[in-house]
Formats: structure tokens, sequence, C-alpha cells
């Protein structure tokens, strides 16, 4: 690219930014450089696809226990030792290995990390185009690599074994604002990210310096240890002019007046909602809808994905509810939108890409309060927020969906690797066609309870006609974990011929979703003494990550219920199923 060429282009992006501004504030991307390290080079490609969006915000994930991966002068270990790991694929360091760090010298380390020139380089090439760079430096969890290389920030004082800083050692806190002393010298924003998520406070509730400090400060529960860590680190930050963000979590221990943090709420809009209410700004960036690791596409087409389905029509759709979060009272609290890619499934710049993009669009234009075509208009007459302009009012995904093609055409010219929409295959068949059997609308027995996040429709879940989609979390899949797992008779209400019976079963290792390893069909005509059609057992192939399997029994018989169970092998894990298809004639 020429330098002349390259100049025009950042005026343009200047620009743009500036035409932006009638949106959210916060309208931000944020990459897990963690889990798997992205050179800079990749950074301000994804940064030019952004100015392209109008985004403001580049949130990177710079620590973690996948590796750390910031240059911090006063503590080198981090990026001699903590910055690389024995195994590249994160599944099996994390699942299958031993979760070991080692130095970049040893045979087959993987890792990586910024020198502080390439930071110095990324900011500058980000704000150039717009966008303000958000660094987040995980505490007092997530941090098993820092405490690989400084095993004295601990409770138990070893290099391996805990995952959470020991916030009753002064030398915590002193590492934390020395190495947070670089990191504001480094990042300009005034937002500082600390994390603050599913630290684990199992070693706080028997560290004896950690019970210390709880006495001293009054504190009750490990939670409000955890506040009480995250004030007193916000307090720092503040006293430095700088502002302290954290996941959801933040809000927990927290009693009285709402400290000054942002909230990124990824566990619900309800989530949002409390922080809000409580005087807390709010980012919007929540699971599934805005995590970008999910699948976009059926998942046995894709390749694997961390979390559940999430597809560019759902990503869109959330912007009713940010809708519906800007007419309330507490509207001037929710400050932007944010996409997450987490990377532990995710280890080349083309499979990034290609989860990135186009579901990022649909959040730019919630974050810009329009459509991005509007720009091509005259902006000024366009209105931030409005009822009229709102994105997506006009509920016209297919006009959408139509200018996601086309913008995933240009970034494809400009050597980017987004989903190919055209070969979507779409949600399964099965979800949109509801089940034709004579069980449809009989009433199920459950001698095992159904776990009741995992509820479906209640109990009439297995015989309402609606089968489950590619995700767990649609509201029409059953999980069961209790004891045997799935144990539930149907009652036909008569005796009837039997000739036919099917039941899926879904597979999804990553939470740790199995088929059965024992399948049970009875029958009865009394409800009380089963007669057994089917027993089989199977061996459960745990390295099929996702997939969908039907048992079935087929034969002839006659009786009033229908006993189904369905046992865990020795791995444990849960059951998931959603409809017991039951047929007098065999199909």
């Amino acid at each position: 690219m020429s330098k002349r060429i390259g100049l025009f282009l950042v005026f343009f992006w200047q620009f743009c930014a500036l035409a932006a501004g009638n949106g959210f504030e916060y309208r931000g991307l944020m990459l897990d450089c963690s889990r798997h390290f992205w050179p800079k080079e990749f950074l301000m490609k994804q940064i030019d696809a952004m100015a392209m969006l109008r985004m403001n915000k580049l949130h990177l994930h710079l620590t973690d226990a996948g590796g750390w991966r910031l240059e911090i002068k006063a503590f080198p270990r981090l990026t001699s030792h903590a910055a690389w790991r024995t195994e590249e694929n994160w599944t099996r360091w994390w699942t299958q290995g031993d979760r070991r760090y080692c130095t970049a010298e040893t045979e087959g380390a993987y890792g990586g990390f910024y020198t502080q020139d390439d930071i110095a380089e990324i900011v500058e090439y980000a704000s150039e185009r717009g966008i303000d760079i958000v660094p987040e430096i995980e505490m007092p969890g997530h941090s098993e690599e820092v405490l690989f290389a400084y095993p004295e920030l601990s409770c138990t004082g070893e290099a391996y074994g805990c995952s959470d800083f020991c916030i009753g050692n002064e030398a915590t806190f002193d590492f934390v604002e020395r190495v947070l002393d670089e990191v504001l010298r480094l990042f300009p924003s005034k937002l500082i990210h600390i994390g603050g998520d599913e630290a684990g406070r199992q070693k706080w509730a028997i560290c004896p310096r950690c019970q210390e400090r709880m006495k001293a400060e009054n504190l009750q529960t490990t939670a409000e240890l955890q506040a009480w860590f995250t004030r007193r680190v916000g307090k720092y930050l503040e006293s430095k002019g700088r502002r302290l963000m954290g996941w959801d979590e933040i809000l927990e221990g927290i009693d009285g007046d709402a400290p000054d943090y942002i909230v990124m709420a990824w566990r619900g809009t309800e989530r949002a909602v409390e922080a809000a209410q409580r005087g807390f700004d709010v980012v919007l960036t929540p699971s599934p809808q805005y995590y970008l690791d999910y699948y976009q596409d059926a998942p046995p087409t894709q390749p694997l994905a961390m979390g559940d389905y999430s597809p560019l029509e759902q990503v869109w759709a959330f912007s009713s509810q940010v809708e519906w979060l800007s007419e309330q009272p507490f509207s001037g609290k929710i400050l932007g939108v944010q996409g997450n890619l987490w990377t532990e499934m995710i280890a080349t710049p083309e499979h990034a890409e290609m989860m990135i993009y186009p579901r990022l669009m649909a959040i730019a234009e919630v974050g810009l309060g329009r459509s991005l075509d509007d720009f091509s208009q005259n902006s000024d007459e366009i209105s931030p927020n409005s009822d009229e302009n709102f994105p997506n009012s006009d509920k016209n995904f297919a006009d959408f969906r139509r200018r996601a093609i086309d913008f995933c055409d240009t970034l494809r010219n400009l050597g980017y690797s987004p989903f190919d929409l055209r070969s979507e295959v779409g949600q399964r068949r099965e979800f949109s066609q509801p089940a034709q059997h004579e069980a449809v609308g009989k009433p199920v027995r459950y001698l095992q309870p159904f776990f009741e996040k995992y509820r479906g429709n209640g109990e009439t879940t297995l015989t309402d006609g609606l089968q489950g989609g590619w995700s767990y979390n649609d509201g029409r899949w059953q999980g069961f974990i209790r004891r045997e797992r799935l144990d539930v008779v149907v009652d036909m209400q008569r005796s009837v011929p039997l000739r036919d019976i099917a039941v899926s079963f879904l597979q999804f290792t990553g939470p740790e979703i199995y088929a059965p390893a024992e399948f049970i069909v009875s029958v009865s005509d009394d409800g009380e003494h089963f007669s057994e059609l089917l027993r089989q057992l199977f061996e459960v192939d745990l390295s099929n990550y996702y997939t969908i399997r039907i048992l079935t029994w087929k034969g002839s018989s006659k009786g009033r219920f229908v006993r189904v169970q369905a046992r865990s092998g020795a791995h444990g894990g849960w059951i998931f199923t959603d409809e017991i298809v039951i047929n007098s004639a065999l199909r």
C-alpha cells in the first residue's frame, strides 16, 4: 500500500469514527490472546475491519491460564516462563495434559507475547482509526500462569494447583500495582479491565492469611473478600485517572453504593438490568448472542467451537432486547455493546475471522443505533437510537442478511476469511417441523427429575411435539444430571399397539453432555409392573465432540405405559433429550 493511500485511509477512518458519534459510546470487540497468541499484524488487520464497521473499542484479553501475553519489565518471568506452555492445542493441554508451562527454548513450546514496542505500535495504529485499545489483566482468578512464574503470590506457595491470587498477602498488591503501572504507561485507555470472573475462592476459605484479612476487614464470605480486592484495585486505578471494568461477577459481594465500575454483563440480560438498577454503568456482551466462539451454523458442518449455537440471525435479533433496555428508566447506564471471541478452540487466523465476520456486523449496527448503510446517506438527518431508526426495528432480517453477504464479499476481496453465508445450512430441520406421533400431549411421570435450569417446557417437554435444535439452551432440550439420569413413564391413557419408539439424545462434550451408555425401553399395563422390550449398552465415543443420536426400538407389543431410561457411563455428565416419539405403525 502506498503511503498516500495509507494516509487517505487514516483520514477516512477518522471521519467514519466522527460520523458514528451518535451511537452508543462503547462499540467493541474482545479478542482472547491468551489461549492462542495472535501476532500484531493480525490485530492490526482486525482493527481495519473494525474501522469499516465504525467500532471504537478493541478489548484485548492478554492474560489467563493459557499464557501471559504482555511484556512487563518489572516481572520478566511473566514472559520468559508464563508466556509459554507445553502444548499448542489448548484442548489437549487443558483437558488431557498436565497443564504445564515452560520456556521458549523447551521442545514443542507454544506461546508468545507482545513487547512494549509492539503495544505502542498497535495502540498508535488503532488510535489513527478511532479505536481505543482496552487491556485486560485477569485478577484475582484465572491466574495460573502468574502463580507458576511467581508461586509466592498463591495461597499455597506452590507453582501449580492454584488459580487465584492470595488476597491476604500484601505482596499480591505490590505485584498488581507494579504491573498496572506499566500497563497504564502502555495503554492510554481510560478503561482498564481486570476480569474478575470465575474466581475459584476455595483456597481463600482455608488460607490463614486470607482468613486473617477477612477478620481484619470484617468480611463474612469469600465473595466479600473478592469484592474488597476489586474495590482496592479500583481505587488504585482511580488514583491514576483510570476506571475499572470487569465481568459481571464483580457485582458479587458488594453492598451499598455502587463503585464507579463498568460491568460487562455476559450472563444474560438480567445481569445487565441488575447492574444498571444498582447504579453501575454496563456494557452488554451476552452469552450466547454475542459470544463469537459459539457455532454459527449446524455444528456437524463446522470446525470445533467452545460453546453453544449462535447463528447470525440470533445475534441480529438481540437488537430487540437492546431496544427494550434503551427504553427503561436506567437506559443511561447502558454504555454499549461488545462481541467476544474466546479462542480455546480457535488456533488459526482464518478460523478466527470466520467466527468474527459477519456476526460482528450485527453487533456494530446495534452499537451505532442504525444501519451501516445509513452512512452512505445524509447521516446528519438520522437521530441516534430513535424508534424509527433503531437497527432491525422493522425486523427485516432478510435485508440485513443480504447486506452481510455483500460485506463478506468486500472482506474476502481484502484478504479476510469470513463465514460463507451463501452456504449456510441453518437450524436443525426437526426444530421447525413439529413431530407427529401418538404420544403427543400424553402425560409424563418423572421417576428421576429433570434439572431445573434445563427444564425445557417442564413436564410437557418430552411429549409436546417440539424437537430440539442445535442449541442445548433452546428451551426444547431437557437435561438430566441426578442419579441414574433419564427415567420417565409416558401414559398413553389406554392400551395401544406399539411398533416404533424413538428418542433423540444430544452429545456435546464441551459442556459434558453425552449420549447414553445404556438405553432401556419397557412397557406396562398398570404403570407398576414393566416388561423390558429393549436394553442396549454402548461404548460412548468421547472423541465425537458434537452429534445427535437417535435410539430406537422397533417390534410388536402392546401396553398403556411406556418407560424410557437412559443412563450415563463411568464418565458421568449430562443426558439431554427432547422428545419421546411413539407410534403404533413402523416408520
